[in-house]
């Protein structure tokens, strides 16, 4: 539906998909956006027509969050069944797919260069990776819960995550401090009889961690002087327990 924040009334009702919407996302210029779905596809629709003009079709599980590119000609989308993918909104096809998750990728982010993403989920982890050959770059780990979402700093350089553990981290995406996971330690000679094989991932630099006592972190958005602002909710029937008032 598209509402009017200035009567607060609804405008449209769009139809197309068949089961709950997950996630929406508004392209650059305000005219498209695109949706994910429990019906395993995302749709791309225009405000002023009610039925979609793309349907983008390939994950084998929920579609569970969608984002633009900066350049409003591809979207990516983020899945239950492990995997991110980049669709061409002009032909409707997959063009890149992202395998790294081991859990259901609940937030995805593009940096306003267009050049890196950022996927996080169920797993706890977040990956960055360069999108032009779909290979990873780093791997963020410090949540404890799931990355419910995912924002990029305004120049790039930060990325902001927030979690269900209760947490705002923000993460240094170009900073060169960095520790390679696996890297090739020989093992053979003596050690255990073997040798680690090495990886082309590394971690990343967490430059500071914030949380809330008991709020779970479901979107966080960067403003343009890279303030950031994050939202989530309490649960008030546990406050009642934890105060005695179960029985109000």
């Amino acid at each position: 539906r598209l509402w009017s924040t200035a009567t607060n009334s609804n405008l449209v009702c769009y139809k197309g998909h068949n089961y709950p919407v997950w996630d929406v996302d508004f392209g650059p210029e305000g005219i498209y956006f695109a949706t994910a779905s429990h019906d395993r596809t995302a749709r791309l629709w225009s405000v002023d027509q009610i039925y979609p003009l793309r349907l983008f079709v390939g994950h084998t599980s929920d579609v569970d969050c969608v984002r633009f590119h900066p350049n409003s000609n591809y979207v990516v989308t983020g899945s239950t069944d492990r995997t991110a993918r980049f669709w061409d909104i002009q032909k409707g096809t997959c063009v890149r797919i992202f395998p790294k998750h081991l859990g259901p990728i609940f937030s995805v982010a593009i940096s306003t260069d267009g050049k890196h993403l950022a996927t996080g989920g169920v797993d706890k982890n977040i990956f960055l990776w360069d999108i032009a050959s779909a290979k990873p770059i780093k791997q963020f780990r410090g949540h404890t819960d799931t990355v419910t979402t995912l924002s990029f700093s305004d120049d790039g350089n930060v990325l902001a995550s927030g979690g269900a553990d209760n947490s705002v981290r923000v993460w240094d995406v170009k900073s060169s401090e960095t520790n390679e996971i696996g890297a090739g330690v020989n093992t053979k000679n003596g050690n255990g009889g073997g040798i680690a094989k090495k990886m082309d991932v590394f971690d990343g630099k967490c430059a500071g961690s914030f949380m809330t006592k008991r709020t779970p972190i479901f979107d966080i958005k960067f403003n343009r002087t890279n303030v950031i602002l994050a939202a989530g909710y309490t649960f008030p029937e546990i406050q009642k327990i934890k105060l005695g008032l179960q029985n109000l």
